[in-house]
């Protein structure tokens, strides 16, 4: 056996394997995780619809588009934990001009506010929540 090709080949192994751990260590890893919306956010989210469903009054208020009522509900149950914003319009996709925070995270939901039993007049309700800090 030639031991000087021996100690080449081993050689290369080696330079490979050191490469190979390089590349591992320095090239990113694939894309980073999307950030999802936190979980005290996602539940006053929760909680704000589910007071909209469950009351017929607020969900009148929503029919009849009454956003300072809502906004006065959004802002009791948030707390001083946020700021938010909540906006009224008809289901035809024309949402018009929403003021919101610059330079925040702004977390967004929707619901469908459907009828109450005097009024037929289906309503998209969007909820942005950021917060104060």
């Amino acid at each position: 056996m030639n031991k000087k090709a021996y100690q080449k080949t081993m050689e290369a192994v080696i330079a490979v394997i050191i490469l190979m751990i390089f590349i591992h260590q320095v090239v990113p890893r694939g894309l980073p995780d999307e950030a999802g919306v936190p979980s005290d956010i996602e539940l006053l989210q929760d909680t704000i619809f589910n007071g909209i469903k469950t009351n017929e009054t607020l969900r009148s208020y929503a029919l009849n588009g009454e956003v300072e009522k809502l906004n006065e509900y959004v802002g009791y149950i948030s707390r001083n934990i946020t700021y938010s914003n909540i906006t009224i319009t008809n289901l035809d996709g024309n949402l018009g001009r929403v003021s919101i925070a610059e330079n925040k995270t702004v977390y967004a939901k929707s619901m469908i506010v459907g009828a109450n039993l005097n009024i037929y007049s289906p309503k998209l309700l969007m909820l942005y929540l950021w917060r104060k800090i």
